[in-house]
């Protein structure tokens, strides 16, 4: 199939009178980011857009980190567009480009898709490039209004762990912000420093209505104090804003990807898999921290 087959079927779908037509919702952009790396926030990225596909809904990720690890883990390569060319100005028509993951038939039957726009190498080199150009800032929240708005139900952005033009971009491609936090001191610590960055770019004027919507747990193991501790104090430090389903520490997680795939298609029966369909209802469902 090619890459944008599965999205045009959808919206075919939804025109002749799809269940998908009776509860048509707005795209949501969230940007995953944290200032500390090793958390799993790919990961998150990756298992999350595909249980959301997996629940009916349209996905398309974002990755604007340089590694390029989300494709990557999703079994794909970068396509002869990526979230670089966008960044530098030369992304017209990237939605030609997007490269579709497979996500099973559970998803789908439910109508649901994964696309992603995957990142290049080059963007370790972009603020150099973009550096004084004039509206840089909002290319990605552009270029999602002008081709992917209504075209998705969700639109999930990886950010690398640092603050880059990549990054600003990010923060101001989205209103929500998902922190992905390992259940350690040192990513606790990095909670704060996303606090100054955040209220950095709404100072700025870049983006007054981001926010803080959602912060997932992972590596979490209920039988250690630490984990249990870092739960409690982020739930006190961030009233209402940690989701309840956490995502334990668990060898599926990081197997998947090296598979080149989520963590549905390589082991549907798992704790893994059962994490983050838990975490999929939150973020779609009213019980979502920033949906409240």
């Amino acid at each position: 199939m090619k890459p944008c087959e599965a999205l045009r079927n959808n919206q075919k779908a939804e025109a002749e009178g799809s269940p998908r037509s009776t509860s048509i919702m707005k795209t949501r952009v969230i940007t995953f980011f944290i200032q500390k790396g090793g958390t799993g926030k790919t990961a998150c990225v990756a298992n999350v857009g595909a249980g959301l596909a997996r629940r009916g809904r349209r996905v398309l990720l974002i990755d604007l980190d340089p590694q390029g690890s989300l494709a990557l883990s999703l079994g794909l390569t970068p396509g002869p567009v990526t979230s670089y060319d966008i960044l530098t100005g030369n992304g017209s028509g990237w939605m030609s480009s997007i490269q579709q993951a497979e996500v099973g038939e559970e998803a789908t039957s439910a109508g649901g898709s994964l696309h992603i726009l995957p990142a290049a190498r080059d963007l370790a080199a972009v603020d150099r490039e973009i550096a004084g150009q004039v509206g840089h800032e909002t290319r990605i929240r552009d270029a999602i209004r002008a081709e992917a708005s209504g075209k998705f139900d969700y639109v999930l952005i990886d950010n690398p762990p640092t603050v880059n033009a990549a990054v600003i971009n990010g923060l101001c491609a989205a209103r929500e912000v998902f922190a992905v936090v390992k259940a350690d001191f040192l990513s606790m610590a990095g909670t704060t420093q996303l606090r100054e960055t955040l209220e950095a770019v709404r100072a700025g004027g870049l983006n007054p209505s981001l926010r803080l919507s959602g912060i997932i747990l992972t590596f979490f193991d209920g039988r250690k104090n630490l984990a249990r501790l870092a739960s409690e104090q982020l739930k006190a430090a961030f009233p209402g804003v940690v989701f309840e389903s956490t995502i334990r520490e668990t060898v599926t997680v990081g197997e998947a990807p090296a598979r080149g795939r989520d963590v549905f298609c390589y082991a549907p029966v798992s704790g893994a898999a059962d994490d983050f369909r838990r975490l999929c209802e939150e973020i779609d469902g009213d019980r979502a921290p920033g949906r409240k």
